[in-house]
């Protein structure tokens, strides 16, 4: 039986259809309302922009969110996701596209895939597997060499103040909210100098501490330290 005009208009019109017409008829929406345009993020992350002006965050053709603006998006070595909406909350997906955080400034995914959330009025911080890795938190920051600070409230776990190297080894025991790290590894925290491991560099004497400048000279241009090998003591 040969087609008629009318299929053969439609298999024709199919077949140059292009591929993101494809896509957008391919979404299965919850959302009442028309998507006019599809576009891409990195890797198979995109973004779906329908006739009202809002967006939609896709992961692959499964629909992860939707928003009535993003102005940011970043994504993790881990597959992971955040978007950072116009009144700059921050909200972060994980590797399938589910959402595991409520909107929030202090939210935020670093780099290599940890990420920090705020709930009950403080912050945990949770690993690229999302485990958690330390709990009702005053400050917690990922560096971009893989060490991480993190401070506690009153009512905190002490295990978890301080600073951490790349292996999650704590070099030094500290609840000061602020720490400035080098890419070598030494770190300014509390007013004074540390190395890659931790030892103090440049420390209070005679009651004063050391000049910033110096600190900053010194942790610049020091190489990073090998910790020692602890010899066998067995014959």
């Amino acid at each position: 039986m040969l087609s008629t005009p009318t299929h053969l208009n439609f298999y024709v019109m199919e077949l140059f259809k292009s591929k993101q017409q494809k896509m957008i008829e391919a979404l299965d929406l919850p959302f009442a309302c028309k998507v006019v345009e599809i576009k891409p993020l990195k890797k198979d992350w995109s973004l779906a922009i329908t006739e009202k002006n809002t967006v939609i965050l896709l992961k692959g053709d499964r629909v992860a969110s939707q928003f009535n603006k993003i102005t940011d998006f970043l994504l993790a070595t881990n597959g992971m996701a955040m978007v950072t909406l116009e009144d700059g909350r921050n909200v972060i997906f994980n590797s399938d596209g589910d959402n595991i955080s409520l909107p929030h400034k202090d939210n935020l995914l670093f780099p290599n895939g940890f990420h920090r959330l705020k709930r009950d009025n403080s912050l945990s911080l949770y690993n690229s597997l999302h485990m958690l890795v330390g709990s009702n938190l005053k400050a917690a920051n990922v560096f971009p060499n893989g060490y991480y600070h993190m401070s506690i409230y009153n009512s905190g776990n002490a295990e978890h103040a301080g600073v951490f190297d790349d292996t999650g080894r704590k070099i030094l025991f500290t609840n000061t909210i602020s720490v400035k790290m080098y890419p070598n590894g030494w770190f300014i925290a509390g007013g004074m100098l540390y190395d890659n491991l931790g030892n103090t560099v440049l420390g209070m004497k005679n009651g004063h501490f050391p000049k910033r400048w110096k600190m900053n000279i010194l942790a610049r241009i020091m190489p990073k330290r090998k910790r020692e090998k602890r010899q066998s003591t067995n014959k």
